[in-house]
């Protein structure tokens, strides 16, 4: 991307932690990268990378059986979300209506998970993460539908997806890739009762990590006890004696 380009606007911005955020505007669209997302940007390959998932996107066959740059991984809201090939990147697709959102509402949504993430790394135990959230992409045509790059969990799956898993309450609905569920392996009551005692134990850390930054819980994680909103991924090696690492997602 060159900055020297006379139809791009760009603005740099400095944040609460020190990092530098990058705002380019063009004709089309605005792209705004976080401190993470510029270095991330830059890194071999991924601009083709992109391209192919627009290109799929365009195209919209994500039921081929031929392998391709966006494959489905996970819905819910009013987003989907889908990975970018073979890399540690997920793209969240979210469609939103002119009666119940905002324009922007991903770029206060991409401020809110920079900040947890900052206090999350900063406080909590790292059997505790939330997702590196790179940047938004706005398309001036159509702002109801906008783009939001950030890393890819693989093999978690939802705390709901263990703990309904084999009982009359199991969700049916088409919410993750059947591979994610395949890959995640067996789940007995054990993983149940260890999964359900390190949520609740989350649901403490977490809470107390946000009111050591000043920040209220209430406001940066409204839904944390929606067990959507946080994947759980089997460890190979254990953390601080946990066999199972839990991951916050957008809320």
């Amino acid at each position: 991307m060159s900055e020297t380009a006379p139809y791009m606007k760009i603005r740099t911005s400095e944040r609460s932690d020190g990092s530098k955020w990058r705002t380019y505007e063009t004709p089309n669209s605005i792209f705004v990268l976080t401190g993470v997302g510029r270095s991330l940007i830059l890194e071999d390959g991924l601009y083709t990378k992109l391209q192919a998932y627009s290109q799929d996107l365009i195209e919209n066959d994500t039921d081929t059986q031929e392998p391709k740059t966006r494959n489905f991984l996970a819905a819910g809201g009013n987003a989907k979300v889908f990975s970018v090939g073979d890399t540690q990147l997920a793209i969240k697709e979210a469609r939103m209506s002119t009666d119940e959102l905002s324009p922007d509402q991903l770029l206060p949504a991409l401020e809110r998970m920079d900040r947890l993430v900052y206090a999350i790394e900063k406080n909590c135990p790292r059997w505790i993460d939330i997702p590196q959230h790179y940047g938004v992409l706005i398309p001036k045509k159509n702002p109801l539908q906008q783009f939001m790059l950030m890393q890819k969990i693989d093999s978690g799956i939802t705390v709901t997806d263990i703990l309904s898993a084999g009982s009359k309450n199991e969700r049916t609905e088409h919410y993750l890739n059947p591979c994610s569920l395949v890959s995640f392996g067996p789940i007995d009551s054990t993983t149940k009762s260890e999964i359900k005692k390190l949520y609740e134990e989350m649901l403490v850390k977490v809470r107390n990590s946000l009111m050591l930054e000043y920040m209220s819980p209430d406001e940066y994680l409204p839904d944390i006890k929606n067990q959507d909103n946080v994947l759980v991924e089997r460890l190979q090696n254990p953390i601080a004696g946990k066999m199972f690492k839990l991951w916050i997602i957008d809320q």
